[in-house]
């Protein structure tokens, strides 16, 4: 099959399909479109395509929803980055502006407090991207990464209640979600003592900066994971230690502390 695409701009496209008949008939109905399209004339440019691709038209209302949802996505990537740049620059303009009304307990200009949820949302899910990224890596995860990350967006948490803003971020709090029960899981089935320590408290960063952005983060995903482990492990398996001779000061005992601990950070009653 031949496909022919044309974007009017918008959601509006003119597609057509022919059956593939040779590279010769191809290339002549390819050189045929561009030299029209060359011309700038949406009327002709539909036309030609009609002509050479067949009567027969099709738009974004044809495809199945799933993917016309996916196109439609993509089309509004360009618009969103564009004003998110918009909104960014607005914010950047005016922060000391809004500083004062805040500071005077004035009524803020709409304009400005929506410049500044869209600015400080915006960087909030660029982090946590960056962060989801770096925990997917198959490499061995940059710590120092991981934690400078956390620290900014702790600080972007003490902007986001300085200006009262109101955030809704579903895509930050599905990441958050899938960081915190990935690492976990990490943590759970790959023991590693040389790490286990810095990576819970990673973790137990992580949900303090995410309740203090109010994403309204669930983790009955992550306590029935850690449930679920606990339950099918003996205490050796989970850490790969055979040892029976077990006290206070020996280091899997420590580590299994840490783990008890963030299962309390889970908010288990344990």
């Amino acid at each position: 099959l031949v496909f022919g695409v044309f974007h009017l701009g918008g959601w509006d496209f003119h597609c057509c399909i022919t059956p593939f008949t040779g590279r010769l008939a191809y290339s002549e109905a390819k050189s045929q479109l561009i030299e029209v399209f060359n011309t700038a004339s949406i009327a002709r440019m539909i036309s030609v395509m009609n002509q050479v691709l067949g009567e027969q038209s099709y738009s974004l209302q044809d495809l199945f929803a799933e993917e016309r949802h996916r196109i439609m996505r993509l089309l509004s990537q360009k618009t969103l980055t564009r004003l998110d740049q918009l909104y960014s620059q607005v914010y950047r303009d005016n922060y000391s502006i809004l500083m004062a009304f805040h500071r005077d307990q004035l009524e803020v200009p709409q304009e400005l407090q929506v410049a500044a949820e869209i600015a400080i949302g915006h960087r909030i899910v660029a982090l946590l991207n960056q962060l989801e990224r770096e925990v997917g890596d198959d490499s061995v995860p940059d710590s120092h990464t991981r934690v400078t990350v956390l620290a900014e967006l702790d600080a972007i948490a003490t902007e986001a209640q300085q200006f009262h803003c109101n955030l809704r971020l579903p895509q930050a709090k599905q990441t958050v979600e899938d960081l915190i029960l990935r690492t976990l899981w990490q943590l759970l089935h790959a023991y590693n003592p040389a790490t286990v320590t810095d990576n819970l408290q990673w973790l137990q960063s992580l949900i303090a900066v995410s309740d203090r952005l109010n994403l309204d983060v669930k983790l009955d995903r992550a306590q029935e994971l850690y449930l679920q482990t606990l339950n099918d492990k003996t205490l050796p398996e989970l850490v790969g230690d055979n040892t029976t001779n077990w006290t206070e000061t020996h280091p899997t005992a420590t580590h299994l502390q840490h783990l008890v601990e963030f299962g309390r950070t889970l908010k288990l009653d344990l």
